[in-house]
């Protein structure tokens, strides 16, 4: 086991209890104490206590049943993995006076399997059930909420506890870590009377959780792959939008080269941040009903309103060459040609207004045909690149009108 915990290793129940009743009694000292295993339990009780925890607490918190059945849904998957082993595992124990637990990343029990008489007692005395939570910020150090704290295995045993009420249990836990990101999404937990404590405790946790974090990854880098295909079917389609697929896990698969997949993890699909998406599609495994991930489309909002502004900006242009027309009757209006016969002066104005707007013209024309030609024109960013095309060859045609040698011509004949 990496990181071996201070709380695994040999245990002195009469030290402990000695301990705990000269620190309770007289308060936490402040003077630097030389053992690193005494050190570790001052420390650790001193964090408790700054965050208010009751040491006589007698029963564990109970979550309201609404929450937690949201939490077993969110953890659905985790449980989906990890419940066949503990399982397995129990059949094999089942002489062992003990129970498997397995708590989600908030320290909730989210299932408990093994001995009757050990999960009657624990229930009644303790409320160690399934919908309880066992963080440390709630229950003090245990089992579940010290090895979250310290995303290590650790074995935390009887006058151990912060608390009182847990003085009688011993409790060996290991955290599940995400095989990706190495963070804990969960703990294993092998809880008896600290009567029937057995130092090999901490070794069957590590090795259960293990065995969930391998399984997990297994069948993540499976649904990976179909993750992966669904992205590049979709890019490959509509090359403009900016894409980004998460696994079930809220990890980023892949993403849009203009997206940094840094800015958007998040532990929760849906809740991606920084990449706000218009349309969210469901991806399944394939051939089955499974949700495997999410793949979230920008909704074409950086594209389409570059898109926009330039389309209305062309609008603006045409309505204001548009404006001595509508101002001024037909047979009245003069064409640039008749313009430009008239006044040197006139002549030189036009040239340069035309100079000035056929070249980013010609270049606005020139994307948005190219992109006319790569999106699918149903789709909204196709219609507005078909839009603005429309508009830039509309301008061209009107500065056709302008003869580009007539400036010269004016020059020579004055």
């Amino acid at each position: 086991m990496n990181n071996r915990s201070l709380y695994i290793g040999s245990k002195d129940r009469n030290k402990l209890d000695k301990l705990w009743e000269q620190v309770h009694l007289n308060g936490i000292t402040s003077e630097p104490i030389a053992d690193p295993y005494f050190r570790m339990l001052m420390e650790d009780w001193q964090r408790c206590s700054e965050m208010g925890i009751d040491s006589n607490m007698q029963k564990g918190v109970l979550l309201p049943g609404d929450i937690f059945e949201q939490i077993k849904k969110d953890k659905e998957f985790l449980l989906y993995k990890a419940i066949p082993i503990v399982e397995r595992v129990r059949h094999v124990i089942s002489g062992l006076p003990g129970i498997l637990i397995i708590t989600d990343d908030t320290g909730t029990i989210l299932y408990i399997s093994g001995d009757p008489l050990v999960r009657s007692k624990a229930a009644d005395e303790s409320n160690l059930v399934e919908g309880s939570r066992w963080s440390e910020s709630v229950t003090g150090t245990n089992g579940i909420g010290t090895a979250l704290t310290k995303a290590t295995s650790v074995h935390v045993y009887a006058s151990e506890h912060f608390c009182r009420g847990w003085h009688q249990w011993t409790c060996a836990a290991s955290p599940i870590l995400n095989p990706f990101t190495g963070e804990p999404i969960g703990v294993i937990d092998f809880t008896t009377l600290a009567i029937d404590y057995r130092d090999e405790a901490v070794g069957l946790a590590y090795s259960v959780a293990s065995h969930i974090s391998t399984e997990i990854r297994l069948q993540m880098e499976l649904e990976r792959l179909n993750l992966i295909q669904s992205y590049e079917r979709y890019s490959s389609r509509y090359p403009s939008d900016r894409i980004l697929v998460v696994d079930r896990m809220g990890q980023v698969v892949r993403s849009s080269t203009e997206i940094n997949p840094a800015d958007c993890q998040s532990p929760l699909v849906g809740e991606t941040a920084e990449a706000p998406a218009s349309e969210t599609i469901k991806i399944y495994m394939s051939g089955t009903e499974t949700e495997i991930g999410t793949l979230l489309v920008d909704g074409q909002e950086s594209i389409l309103g570059s898109l926009e502004d330039a389309n209305q900006e062309l609008l603006r242009i045409s309505r204001t060459i548009a404006q001595c027309a509508t101002k001024t009757p037909k047979d009245k209006c003069p064409s640039f040609a008749s313009i430009d016969r008239k006044d040197r002066s006139v002549n030189y104005t036009l040239q340069a207004v035309a100079h000035e707007i056929r070249n980013p013209l010609t270049a606005v024309g020139g994307y948005a045909r190219r992109l006319a030609e790569s999106l699918d024109p149903h789709s909204h960013s196709g219609k507005y690149a078909k839009m603005i095309l429309d508009e830039a060859l509309r301008l061209e045609r009107v500065l056709s009108e302008m003869p580009e040698q007539s400036f010269d011509q004016a020059s020579c004949s004055s």
